[in-house]
């Protein structure tokens, strides 16, 4: 697998890639989360998740864009491709890859009156439980599908209800308009 290494460096090319101050540069960052499992393409039959070229193309610009909302401040952008006749895996996992989860109630004034229930419907996983805070609801969950269910104890907005919600690598956010 070969990658077109100048696609990394972001939408200015022959420039060099930047960090903050005492950190690795936003693209780094992204790119080993990516290696670290928030991201990859099933390999049939096996059990596995290869995380190859394609799979980095897809993950790294969408890591990079929460990095970049993590750190504030200059933005570091990406436009990655493959390249190459076939497409080599650099990585296998052994398990399905991870997803930063972010649910999202609006208009923030009832994101404090409510919670949220994920139940993973493939793998029978325990329940992802979260919420009663202002911002966005985080959580991590495996790429699967999922049933969600975003509701107030207090009846303060009304129940809503995902009955099968794909949850793909890397980010996966949804908005509830109340």
């Amino acid at each position: 697998m070969n990658l077109t290494f100048a696609a990394w460096y972001g939408e200015r090319p022959r420039l060099p890639a930047y960090g903050d101050s005492a950190d690795v540069s936003r693209f780094t960052d992204a790119l080993v989360r990516a290696l670290d499992g928030y991201c990859g393409v099933s390999e049939p039959g096996s059990g596995n998740w290869l995380i190859n070229g394609e799979a980095l193309s897809q993950a790294v610009p969408k890591l990079l864009a929460l990095v970049n909302k993590e750190r504030k401040g200059e933005v570091q952008s990406c436009s990655p491709h493959r390249s190459g006749p076939r497409d080599l895996p650099l990585h296998v996992l052994q398990e399905p890859p991870k997803v930063k989860v972010e649910i999202v109630v609006l208009p923030e004034k009832y994101q404090a009156l409510g919670g949220f229930t994920m139940r993973d419907l493939a793998h029978e996983r325990a329940l992802l439980v979260g919420g009663n805070k202002r911002g966005e609801w985080q959580t991590e969950a495996v790429r699967s599908f999922y049933w969600i269910k975003v509701e107030s104890p207090t009846n303060a907005f009304a129940e809503f209800v995902c009955a099968a919600e794909p949850v793909d690598p890397p980010t996966y956010r949804l908005e509830v308009l109340r």
